[in-house]
C-alpha cells in the first residue's frame, strides 16, 4: 500500500476499510477469549470480584462495558451469522455488542441488515426496549408464582377470605435482582 499522503482518495478509504476488518476480527477472536476466561474463571486468582472487574482492570475499560462485552462473548456463541459478520467487519464492536441482546438465531439474519442501515443508537434503543419487555415478563411471573403461592396457603385455610397479602418493593430492586419486600397480614 503507498504512503498515506502519496494515495489516492480511493486508496486511503480501501486501507481504511481494511484496518477496520481486521480489528473487528480481532475484537472478535478477543470475546472468543472472554467466553473462554469466563468459562474458565481466569479472574479467581487476580484479586477480581468477577471477570467484568478484571476485565475492567486490565483494559482500562468501565464495569458497564466490561459486562455488555462479557455477554456479547457469550451471545455470539449462538449466532454465527452475527459472528460472522463482526469479524468480516461489516458490523463494528459497538452494534454487536447492542445486537446480541436482543438477536436469535432465527432474526439474526434479518438484523444483520436492518443494523447495517442505521446508527447504534438505534440499536440500542431497540435493545433496551427488548430488555424492559424481559423485566416485565419477569415481574409478570414473580407476580403469578406471589399467587399461586398465597392461593396454595389459603386453599389450607378454612376461612381463605380472612387474608389479604400486600407486598411492597423497590423498583430498582425488581430491575436488579435484589428487592427487599415487606409482608402484612390483614385480618
Amino acid at each position: 500500500m503507498p504512503e498515506q499522503d502519496d494515495c489516492s482518495t480511493e486508496e486511503l478509504i480501501e486501507g481504511m476499510d481494511a484496518v477496520h476488518a481486521g480489528i473487528c476480527a480481532g475484537q472478535r477472536e478477543l470475546f472468543r477469549f472472554i467466553a473462554h476466561a469466563d468459562f474458565i474463571g481466569a479472574w479467581w486468582d487476580c484479586g477480581a470480584r468477577d471477570l467484568a472487574h478484571w476485565l475492567s482492570m486490565r483494559y482500562g475499560i468501565s464495569h458497564w462495558k466490561a459486562n455488555r462485552w462479557i455477554a456479547a462473548a457469550h451471545a455470539l456463541e449462538g449466532l454465527a451469522l452475527i459472528s460472522q459478520a463482526f469479524s468480516s467487519g461489516e458490523l463494528s464492536i459497538d452494534k454487536v455488542v447492542e445486537l446480541t441482546r436482543f438477536a436469535t438465531p432465527e432474526t439474526e439474519a434479518r438484523l444483520i441488515a436492518w443494523a447495517q442501515r442505521v446508527s447504534c443508537a438505534a440499536i440500542r434503543r431497540r435493545g433496551d426496549l427488548a430488555a424492559r419487555h424481559s423485566i416485565e415478563d419477569t415481574r409478570d411471573a414473580r407476580a403469578d408464582a406471589l399467587v399461586a403461592l398465597a392461593s396454595a396457603r389459603l386453599a389450607s385455610d378454612a376461612d381463605a377470605d380472612r387474608v389479604t397479602v400486600v407486598v411492597h418493593a423497590q423498583l430498582e430492586g425488581l430491575l436488579w435482582g435484589t428487592w427487599d419486600a415487606s409482608w402484612k397480614m390483614v385480618r
